[in-house]
């Protein structure tokens, strides 16, 4: 019932005129008292992480220390927690899906199982996900923000980065839909997709494919802020950059995951730029002057 609750909440937050949503929320708290409740606990809820998150003056300062303060409880937070099926928190957890098909789960990452009637969907809500799919005549689709990644069986990763959706396959074939594209990858590929497009499919290891299972991580390519998105997972708090260029900058290299605060002093350093520790739960990354 929460979790119904939570649905008709946020598709109201989202789009308050929409007529179906209104009803749906009008037929769901006329159910009872029960359902009543359940529905003033999601709003409750939502309107206590507005509060806690809101800077109380100072500027962008004031803003990230509200938000440090408050543990990063911001609605798009809350809605991730009320959607997920699956979450993790700083360690690497597997679970099994309704469909019978595994997946892992990298910290800090979190996963809604759409599956029913025999369509196996899934959707990354944050984080990183490995798949491991059975073969079936069902295709097996794994969705993130407008792209989609649809099996039939194959081990294959998919992460949310700070701009892209990247996409690597270990084993068998997928294909990646997006922006009225598509891309067939196969094993040792990988293919980001941007904002408004598909990029170049590229050769990867497949030992590198997800090895954040082992914490180790490939940053070949990935850009500052791809990579402090990771570490971020697994570090509490946050990490802030506070340079556009030095986030936009692109790192080569292995990390070990294992200490992620070393993992990001070792990145600062490759791009002269440091690390510090303005307040507990908030770390800042800036160049050198």
């Amino acid at each position: 019932m929460a979790r119904e609750a939570a649905r008709i909440f946020l598709s109201l937050r989202d789009n308050p005129k929409d007529k179906e949503a209104q009803r749906a929320q009008n037929s769901f708290v006329s159910r009872g008292p029960e359902a009543r409740a359940a529905y003033d606990r999601v709003a409750t809820a939502w309107t206590a992480s507005r509060e806690k998150a809101r800077p109380k003056g100072g500027g962008a300062l004031a803003l990230f220390l509200a938000l440090s303060l408050a543990g990063y409880f911001s609605y798009d937070s809350l809605r991730i927690r009320l959607l997920a099926d699956f979450t993790t928190s700083s360690a690497v957890s597997g679970f099994a899906l309704t469909s019978g098909d595994r997946v892992i789960l990298d910290a800090g990452s979190a996963l809604a199982d759409k599956t029913d009637e025999g369509l196996r969907v899934v959707e990354l809500l944050q984080g990183s996900g490995f798949f491991d799919v059975n073969s079936s005549d069902f295709p097996f689709v794994v969705s993130a923000e407008d792209v989609s990644v649809e099996v039939k069986g194959t081990a294959f990763e998919v992460s949310r980065l700070s701009d892209v959706i990247q996409v690597a396959v270990a084993e068998g074939a997928v294909e990646v839909s997006a922006h009225g594209q598509t891309a067939l990858l196969t094993a040792g590929q990988s293919v980001r997709v941007s904002a408004t497009d598909i990029g170049h499919v590229a050769k990867t290891d497949t030992d590198m494919v997800a090895a954040w299972k082992e914490d180790r991580l490939s940053v070949d390519g990935m850009t500052v802020a791809d990579v402090v998105r990771v570490l971020d997972r697994r570090l509490p708090g946050s990490i802030v950059i506070t340079n556009r260029t030095l986030a936009q900058s692109r790192v080569t290299g292995r990390l070990d995951l294992s200490d992620p605060l070393q993992a990001l002093r070792t990145m600062a350093y490759s791009r002269n730029a440091q690390v510090s520790r303005a307040l507990p739960g908030l770390t800042i990354l800036t160049p050198h002057n």
